[in-house]
């Protein structure tokens, strides 16, 4: 018999079958029993079948696609839509489907995330059923909720090497994917870019995104740990919106024969309340993106000692 780590379950026949496995496999992925169904069979669902508290106590609502087939675009599209209306407002959305994964699908819902993200929307992610099955096999008990033949009086067997292969395999693929990522990521740099923000700000900052969201979005990018995944995500979402808020202000000029942004301050003092509301909006962003900012490479310094910040910026600085 298989080890839980590396079972195929079979897919649920029914949705709300499938529902019940998604509670199970969300509550193994953010460590949090307290996620709960959404209303009852016959309630208007407002695009979330499942709601509660992700490992970083945001609002984050699931919607749950028992499909044979990969879900279309406009389908991702009108469930945003829905859940849109849910009350409290929702921080992030997960559309989790039977399907088997689609990269292409997948690229499409990373470039429309980071794009939300960047227009003070919540963030949208897909799961499909592989992610699905792997969650849920973290936790032996939810697994024996839906999948009872999986389960005898006998010790579990110990995990094959056959399993170790798998992670060191998917961890070298992270490693492998992160450092192309941050290769055209001058880290270092956003200190510079930054360093007198709101009222100054290089604009080699707002040149990184392009770049940036174009890598993410890439066919070819993704990552198997969920808690790097989610910590690059708040913290790239986080430059886009700092980006987008700069950007949108008419307050700022480009200093002559340089690359610094000035916020016009006549007097060194802003005279106009909307301008005055729009510098405190960026201040507080920059502030935001920082923390994120450093979440994420501690989390890189600690768990994968094999990237080197340092050198990933040197080689983004060629770049800009």
């Amino acid at each position: 018999m298989p080890t839980l780590a590396n079972a195929r379950y079979p897919k649920p026949t029914s949705w709300d079958e499938f529902e019940d496995i998604c509670l199970s496999s969300f509550k193994t992925r953010w460590k949090n029993p307290n996620l709960q169904r959404h209303g009852r069979q016959g309630q208007a669902q407002l695009g979330v079948d499942i709601y509660g508290d992700d490992n970083l106590s945001r609002l984050v609502g699931v919607q749950c696609k028992n499909t044979i087939h990969s879900i279309s675009r406009a389908l991702v599209a009108a469930e945003i839509t829905e859940a849109e209306k849910f009350k409290p407002a929702l921080q992030s959305l997960f559309i989790a489907t039977t399907a088997d994964t689609d990269k292409t699908l997948q690229a499409h819902v990373r470039t429309l995330s980071v794009a939300r993200a960047a227009a003070r929307k919540f963030t949208v992610d897909i799961v499909f059923w592989d992610a699905i099955e792997h969650d849920l096999s973290g936790d032996r008990g939810e697994v024996a909720k839906h999948y009872q033949q999986f389960f005898h009086p006998s010790p579990v067997p110990t995990p094959t090497p056959l399993v170790s292969s798998s992670i060191s395999l998917h961890r070298a693929r992270d490693i492998q994917n992160l450092t192309r990522l941050l290769s055209i990521i001058d880290i270092d740099a956003t200190h510079h870019y930054l360093q007198y923000a709101p009222k100054y700000v290089d604009i080699k900052f707002l040149d990184h995104t392009r770049p940036i969201a174009s890598a993410m979005g890439s066919n070819t990018f993704g990552l198997y740990d969920a808690q790097l995944k989610i910590h690059l995500s708040e913290w790239i979402d986080q430059w886009m919106h700092l980006a987008g808020l700069i950007r949108s202000t008419q307050a700022y000029d480009l200093i002559p024969g340089g690359s610094t942004l000035r916020f016009k301050m006549p007097g060194d003092y802003i005279w106009d309340p909307a301008e005055q509301e729009q510098y405190d909006l960026i201040e507080d962003a920059d502030k935001e993106f920082f923390r994120l900012q450093q979440v994420f490479c501690d989390l890189v310094r600690g768990n994968y000692p094999e990237i080197d910040l340092s050198q990933t910026s040197l080689a983004a600085r060629k770049i800009y």
